[in-house]
């Protein structure tokens, strides 16, 4: 689900394809809202706040919620970026087991 900068549903719908096709995901994505975290907050209403974006909702093979992240540690945080790229990959394996 991506909450976009703005109401212009064609200019975002364009940017979630550019970031889609950028990092090669074979998912949809699907247009959810502005990047307003009230309304984001209605909107995943099983989560009491959303706190920052980028927020990754993990789900088990029930579609249960195991486990939510929030935030990002870019490639120029060094040792937090390798360490988050690790637990995020760990987690990732555990649910697919």
């Amino acid at each position: 689900m991506a909450f976009e900068f703005t109401d212009d549903t064609v200019r975002d719908k364009n940017q979630i394809s550019i970031f889609q096709k950028r990092h090669n995901i074979h998912y949809p994505l699907l247009l959810a809202g502005t990047n307003d975290k009230d309304q984001a907050t209605k909107i995943l209403g099983f989560l009491d706040e959303v706190k920052s974006y980028p927020t990754t909702i993990f789900l088990d093979k029930n579609h249960q919620v195991v486990n939510i992240h929030t935030g990002f540690s870019g490639p120029g945080t060094g040792n937090h970026y390798t360490k988050l790229v690790n637990e995020l990959e760990s987690e990732i394996i555990q649910l697919l087991k």
